[in-house]
């Protein structure tokens, strides 16, 4: 049996045959004579316990002059590295040629882990073509592959010594490839490349304190809104909204993960170093936030469809009956605070219908109509109550809708919050008294004269409606009214407004034949406000 005794490598402890050790020392000699560095001999160092891990020999493990016969065929002998005019010789030329690639961290060309300037480097491929690549995945995979990134540079070991990044560029490690790395460029650039990665995660920790502050921010105020605001009857809610309220709670959750996300990236940036510590807090942080994430969007979507059923379960549908005389009626004046009507237009008998959501029929709302010379007076009143609301949070999800279907109308009234949809396929003239914070929505069809009278905070669309003839007076503040292309449009304020309201607006897409008439003046067919009144002519730029 062989006599053994201690020896240290690059800090790591090997048991050695004592014949092998009188060996390695004078090869290590010859070696620190060749070098003249300690840094090249340190890096030597590293690579011989790489080399003997690789055969076997680990830590605490016996060194045998087999072992020491292959680190001076592996790493070469120094009087092999040049030949007397100072040049490679043609041996240490065929060792420094390509081998296997190992997989490292290039923390020399990184922006933030060197993971993919590592992974550019083993593929022989420019790092700018793996970082666009890396975007577009991370994209396509709803930030998972950030995830894989993070384990990845939890993982890969990142290239440190001149040895290591000789391997990750796949170039056999000897003593005179390492000298040869130390003195080129690409050796020296190491103080270059730290002030550029300091700048980048500077930046990095600029962006990563607005992102945590956006994250916080953006966190607290939704459940401020849902938890103490117009919406907290549906965290009291019973059957269907707990999902709802579940999605919300797991989203609130992802909100404050990401918020600390942001602030574990600002800490390292900031601090100019990663340690794992900080890289499991972010993967287990990214983790958590797409299990949370992708909780609450599949809540959301189930309350959303117990919302549908329920709905569907609990709407009620009543014949409503109309005065005897509705077919000779041409206006109608609807007063319905939150209700919605529905007309249309037909030669067949008319008939109404009411369509509500309610816990039960007793709720259902109360129509009144009567007919006062030409004109269908239509009041609805709901009798939905709080109670119904609080135990069964769909109740007033939906308003109650009024479906008449009578003559065509001459005219058309809406007061008091009211809602009015009307259809016709075409018809010579109309007049629209919107009152109010009441909305008119004019359906498909054809009215080749239009008069609209509008109230303050009144809304009318005539966008999916054809309009030839379009004349809007006595408009009210904050109103508002969109068209489509009209032939002419003519407009009248009262010339005088407040100062701390918003102006009354009128929309079309374009004027084509008849131009624009303001308070009975031709104007050009082109945006303008006139201090009370904006018009706006949406389409005149592709003109």
């Amino acid at each position: 049996m062989k006599e053994v005794t201690r020896i240290h490598i690059a800090k790591i402890p090997y048991e050695i045959e004592v014949g092998a050790k009188k060996e390695f020392e004078q090869y290590l000699k010859a070696l620190e004579n060749y070098s003249g560095d300690a840094d090249i001999l340190t890096d030597v160092e590293i690579r011989i316990t790489e080399i003997l891990e690789e055969r076997g020999v680990k830590k605490n493990d016996v060194i045998t002059m087999a072992d020491i016969d292959t680190l001076k065929e592996q790493l070469g002998e120094p009087r092999e590295f040049k030949t007397d005019d100072g040049m490679p010789s043609d041996d240490a030329q065929e060792t420094a040629g390509d081998t296997n690639r190992k997989l490292f961290r290039d923390t020399d060309r990184a922006v933030f882990g060197g993971v993919l300037a590592g992974v550019a480097a083993f593929f022989k491929v420019n790092p700018a073509v793996v970082r666009i690549l890396f975007i577009i995945v991370a994209l396509a995979s709803f930030g998972t592959a950030l995830l894989v990134y993070v384990v990845l540079w939890i993982a890969v070991p990142p290239a440190r010594t001149a040895a290591d990044k000789l391997q990750m560029a796949g170039r056999s490690v000897t003593v005179e490839s390492i000298r040869e790395f130390n003195e080129s460029d690409e050796g020296k650039k190491d103080v270059q490349a730290g002030t550029s990665r300091r700048v980048a995660l500077v930046i990095l920790g600029v962006l990563s304190v607005v992102g945590a502050c956006i994250a916080a921010m953006a966190t607290l105020t939704a459940a401020f809104a849902v938890f103490f605001g117009s919406q907290h009857y549906v965290i009291e809610a019973g059957t269907g909204a707990r999902y709802l309220v579940g999605a919300f709670s797991l989203a609130v959750t992802s909100g404050t993960l990401l918020t600390v996300l942001f602030i574990l990236g600002a800490y390292a940036s900031f601090a100019q170093k990663l340690t794992k510590r900080v890289l499991v807090s972010i993967c287990v942080v990214i983790a958590v936030g797409l299990v949370t994430f992708g909780g609450a969007i599949g809540l959301a979507k189930y309350g959303s469809y117990q919302h549908s059923y329920y709905v569907d379960a609990n709407t009620r549908s009543q014949t409503v009956s109309l005065p005897a005389s509705t077919r000779s009626v041409s206006s109608l004046a609807l007063d319905s605070d939150g209700a919605q009507v529905k007309y249309f237009a037909t030669d067949s008998t008319p008939y109404a219908q009411l369509h509500a959501v309610v816990k039960d029929e007793a709720n259902l709302p109360t129509v009144q109509m009567h007919i006062e010379g030409k004109t269908l007076y239509v009041s609805v009143t709901q009798k939905q109550n709080d109670n119904c609301r609080k135990t069964l949070w769909w109740c007033g999800d939906s308003q109650p809708t009024l479906e008449i279907h009578g003559p065509l109308l001459a005219a058309l009234s809406a007061d008091n919050n009211s809602m009015i949809e009307y259809q016709t396929s075409s018809q010579e003239s109309m007049q629209l008294s919107v009152k109010d914070n009441a909305a008119v929505t004019i359906l498909p069809g054809t009215i080749k004269s239009l008069t609209v009278q509008e109230g303050a905070d009144s809304v009318v669309s005539l966008a999916q409606a054809t309009v030839y003839a379009l004349s809007v007076t006595n408009i009210g503040s904050s109103s508002n009214l969109e068209a489509g292309t009209v032939r002419s449009l003519n407009v009248k304020d009262e010339g005088s407004c407040p100062s701390h309201v918003r102006s009354a607006r009128v929309s079309v897409w374009k004027i084509t034949d008849g131009g624009l008439t303001f308070n009975g003046q031709k104007k050009s067919a082109a945006t303008m406000d006139s201090g009370c009144t904006e018009i706006d002519i949406e389409g005149e730029e592709d003109s």
